[in-house]
């Protein structure tokens, strides 16, 4: 896999966690009479439910923290278990709209807990979700999918088929990441088909988003056809986040079209929103991504300076993008022929893959190190980052071949249980005839 598909891959794996958050305005009456309300309240389950009425009302209001901790502390003082679940549920939400995920994975057990003793399994489903990406971004893949079939296992598909539609997007996009691509594309098409039929057009875009890499059969006119439907409804209702993340769905596609000027004029489009609109996120991975094509075009020093500006806001990337965009940047200045730069970003990079534990990334920047210090006549260091590389390369060949084994072997008893079932149905039909 070449260094640019693994970026790539990078990208799309991270962006769900962006796409999962829905903004709400803050209207600043309603949560003022609520204010004053409060004021004249007895400290009884009344005030705890207005309390958790001012956090339900915006999610991302920096105030919903001191709500939903007086709501807590009441309900707490009250013995008043709804107003305790809420109360967590809440406070849960600002931590994953605040982007502290460990804040978020440590309130879920007692936050899970309080649901489940109340029965309330859409509130239980729904921290379920957002503490599944929040292991998912911590980089634990495991307890990430484990948490998000715990919600899907206390929901009811039909009543719940939204919800149940969101935790299964997430959920694909975790298997994705631990490698179960054909699990992850049936999902994914089963969303597809959910939100098409329910004239959910940003929701089935954002699927085909995720499957742009996995099936290599994907109809892509079909593809953009959806990209650019979603992307009109969204400009007609000026939803200026929405529209850059679709015009950096266009961009993308035309990338892995080979549409290399069309894809940067749309990631420019994205880039110019996500600077008037002050989207320093989107801002950061728009601008890594054009260096892309301009890589593509053999346009280094270009690519350079994409690079470099995102770099500038890598205080809005995840430890997987802030590596990546290390390793791609030294992979540019060794291209450049400059190799004491070059070394000097792989290295950073090299060091942060070994916090990741990623050994694909660990493998592709130790194999650049090694050409690096080679090009410097620089052989011992050559010769130890080339061991190195051996030895994850060694890494990811056994991986692949326990995971190709365990997939034999699943598919052998898997035929086996339909072999048998076949002739208990035979032995069946058998013994009727008699």
């Amino acid at each position: 896999m070449s260094y640019i598909n693994l970026l790539m891959k990078g990208l799309i794996i991270f962006f769900f966690i962006i796409t999962t958050i829905n903004y709400i305005p803050a209207q600043n009456s309603y949560v003022d009479s609520l204010l004053s309300e409060i004021e004249h309240l007895e400290d009884d389950t009344q005030k705890v439910n207005t309390w958790i009425r001012l956090a339900k009302y915006d999610r991302h209001a920096v105030e919903v923290k001191e709500y939903s901790l007086q709501a807590l502390k009441f309900s707490e003082k009250l013995n008043y278990d709804i107003g305790k679940a809420n109360s967590l549920y809440y406070l849960s939400y600002y931590y994953y709209y605040k982007g502290d995920f460990e804040k978020v994975i440590e309130l879920r057990g007692k936050t899970l807990k309080s649901f489940n003793e109340i029965d309330d399994s859409i509130a239980y489903a729904h921290i379920s979700n957002i503490a599944g990406i929040s292991y998912f971004s911590t980089g634990d893949a495991a307890s990430a999918l484990s948490t998000i079939d715990q919600g899907l296992e206390y929901i009811d598909g039909q009543k719940y088929s939204e919800l149940r539609n969101q935790l299964n997007i997430n959920k694909s996009r975790m298997l994705i990441e631990i490698g179960e691509m054909q699990k992850a594309t049936e999902l994914l098409y089963e969303t597809i088909k959910y939100d098409l039929n329910n004239n959910r057009i940003e929701d089935a875009a954002r699927s085909y988003y995720n499957l742009l890499r996995l099936d290599k059969n994907i109809d892509l006119a079909e593809v953009e056809k959806c990209f650019l439907e979603a992307l009109n409804y969204v400009k007609e209702n000026k939803h200026v986040r929405d529209e850059c993340e679709f015009l950096y769905f266009m961009g993308v596609l035309k990338y892995w079209q080979h549409n290399y000027i069309e894809s940067i004029e749309y990631y420019k489009k994205s880039e110019r929103l996500a600077i008037q609109h002050n989207l320093k996120y989107r801002y950061a991975i728009t601008a890594h991504s054009i260096s892309f094509n301009y890589i593509e075009l053999k346009n280094y020093q270009t690519a350079l300076k994409y690079s470099n500006i995102s770099l500038y806001n890598i205080i809005f990337l995840s430890l997987n993008e802030k590596t990546q965009l290390y390793q791609q940047i030294g992979n540019l200045y060794f291209l450049c022929k400059e190799y004491k730069k070059a070394i000097q970003y792989l290295k950073i990079g090299v060091n942060l893959s070994e916090q990741m534990g990623n050994i694909e990334i660990q493998s592709l920047i130790t194999e650049s190190l090694y050409k690096c210090y080679k090009h410097v006549n620089n052989y011992e260091k050559a010769l130890y980052y080339y061991e190195k590389h051996v030895i994850y390369n060694d890494s990811i060949f056994n991986i692949e071949n326990n995971n190709y084994i365990s997939k034999l072997r699943t598919k052998y008893e898997t035929e086996k249980k339909e072999q048998y079932i076949k002739l208990q149905k035979s032995q069946l039909k058998q013994n009727e005839k008699k």
